[in-house]
């Protein structure tokens, strides 16, 4: 887990690049504390520098740079940088900016690849060689062989800026749910790309403006960026499941999907043990590849569900004591410190909580805000970002947590609704009223939920369209209208809004704190497509929340 910056001259020179490139580094440092540096092309060849931290070599690889970075008077058409977060292969083998063997390839990037080992291997038998023991070289070779096939075989989370010098191409790729962040700003001179929208907005090389869309889009729905529309003005985020394809040779950029989930069909009914079994096999083979790790672990536990899941196989499979991390508080209803008592008590492993107060929280807002880019929309943001502190404090370089979970195994209250709604759209009168009954063991009173949905659906938006302004409304459409399956709210909070923040906020409260946040619900894609095609009679049998998990 990193952070990366880059630039790309398109009507050059542009000599402040390589300003804004050193700039930029030093601004994400909170990404990346264990190193930093520079790879710079132009016609003649290319230049490594390293910045504020000298890299140890004890190899010779050509990508590991021996002088510091200064501003030169060539003229560079390509820039990338890098900072290190070192989890695997921590020595400097596996510095970055990296290249291949034949010095073709070069990438900057930030993520983990969990399948690595098996596609490294799978690599050396069709006779690659490989010289470093990090995943970033077997995503090198794996382009080298596959080309851009090879992201159908990843298993992470993923964004980098990877150049083919043979073809003047630069690719641009980030993992299917957009777990990694990846952003550009496009000028007449440069395209310019990084982990964080504050290399932009800091270093002057763009002005803060809020975006009015994204305002609105907050305003009305409390999240504040969508994947089409970023809080800042000019800025763009590179889509989750899709590859870019910028050519220098005519400034043109082409982009196209590799991982796609709406052509997911609403599944049909299907044996419940099978599916069950299936479902713990996928569950605990995606935990443990997202344990592979060279530094400490350790994972977020609520004591719900989902954590405690990952805790169990965690626990199961890791020779050494864990520490769990979480946040508690006192006298209230959302207090499970209980639970995560038991739960680590039972595995034997150190609970650490930490309990956030008012005090602390104003203390902490302006440095929040700046980390996350953008405003939150609620307070649980700021637990999560001292439950990243305290892991940090603690030494804990990477941990595990359950974001996509509910929405991969419909574990929301509105998903209830929406199989309410379709079975009583599809004159199943009994079937629905036998499962609102059963639904009492995980709604409170599902009866009262679902006339809640009808008054909200019915009543409201007559009386709320008089107070909002109709431009507002028609641009707002698309956002405010039901799901008309489970499988379609599930897609819908996957890839355009619940999930979308959810994994933003994950990204920035970890790195901030220069941990690396895993998430096995979310990056898994043999998992995402196996838990979007179980029957929706599967995913609430007798009632029950997530009940192919329990």
């Amino acid at each position: 887990m990193c952070g990366i910056n880059g630039f790309i001259v398109k009507k050059g020179p542009a000599p402040h690049t390589q300003n804004w490139l050193q700039k930029a580094n030093t601004i994400i440092r909170h990404r990346g504390p264990d190193g930093d540096g520079f790879a710079l092309f132009s016609n003649s060849g290319y230049s490594v520098y390293y910045d504020q931290i000298k890299p140890k070599q004890t190899q010779s690889f050509c990508y590991i740079p021996q002088k510091p970075f200064e501003i030169s008077s060539e003229h560079f058409k390509v820039g990338f940088s890098h900072r290190r977060l070192a989890i695997l292969d921590t020595s400097a083998a596996g510095h970055q900016p990296m290249c291949d063997v034949s010095q073709r390839y070069w990438i900057t990037y930030n993520g983990e690849i969990y399948n690595y080992i098996e596609i490294r291997n799978e690599l050396i038998a069709l006779g690659y060689c490989f010289y470093t023991q990090s995943d970033t070289e077997v995503i090198l070779q794996a382009f080298a062989h596959w080309n851009t096939q090879a992201l159908n075989r990843f298993k992470g989370m993923f964004a980098f800026a990877l150049y083919d010098t043979e073809n003047a191409c630069v690719y641009f790729c980030r993992d299917g749910l957009g777990v990694k962040p990846l952003y550009y700003l496009n000028t007449p001179e440069a395209l310019y790309f990084s982990s964080e929208q504050k290399t932009f907005t800091q270093s002057g090389l763009l002005s803060v403006r809020a975006h009015p869309a994204a305002q609105q889009h907050f305003l009305l729905n409390g999240e504040p960026e969508t994947p089409q529309c970023n809080f800042f003005e000019q800025v763009t985020e590179h889509l989750p499941g899709t590859i870019s394809v910028f050519q220098l040779n005519s400034n043109t950029i082409n982009t196209s999907t590799f991982f796609n989930i709406s052509d997911i069909q609403v599944p049909v009914a299907q044996n419940y043990a099978i599916v069950t079994n299936e479902t713990r096999k996928k569950v605990e083979l995606s935990i443990v590849q997202h344990m592979r790790s060279d530094v400490a672990i350790g994972t977020c536990l609520s004591g719900g569900l989902d954590s405690s899941i990952i805790l169990n196989v965690m626990a199961k499979y890791h020779p050494k004591p864990l520490h769990c991390f979480t946040a508690r508080f006192l006298g209230s209803s959302a207090d499970e410190w209980s639970y995560a008592q038991a739960a680590s008590k039972s595995l034997n492993v150190h609970a650490i909580a930490v309990e956030p107060q008012q005090d602390e929280f104003n203390r902490d807002l302006n440095s929040m805000l700046y980390a996350l880019d953008a405003p939150i929309w609620d307070t649980s943001t700021y637990a999560q970002f001292r439950v990243m502190q305290a892991a940090q404090t603690q030494g804990i370089k990477v941990v595990l947590d359950g974001q996509g979970a509910d929405e991969l195994y419909a574990g929301y209250d509105h998903y209830f609704i929406s199989y309410w709604r379709y079975l009583l759209s599809n004159f199943k009168i009994f079937k629905a009223i036998k499962h609102l009954q059963n639904s009492h063991k995980s709604i409170p009173q599902p009866f009262i939920l679902l006339f809640k949905d009808v008054i909200k659906q019915h009543f409201l938006p007559p009386t709320a369209h008089r107070y909002l302004n109709s431009d507002y409304l028609a641009s707002y459409k698309p956002d405010i209208q039901d799901p008309v399956s489970v499988l379609a709210s599930q897609k819908h909070d996957l890839t355009q809004q619940r999930l979308f923040s959810f994994l933003r906020c994950e990204d920035r409260c970890s790195m901030w704190h220069s941990v690396e946040s895993r998430t096995p619900f979310s990056d898994d894609p043999d998992l995402i497509y196996h838990a979007l095609k179980i029957s929706d009679e599967a995913k609430f049998r007798f009632g029950i929340r997530k009940s192919v998990l329990r």
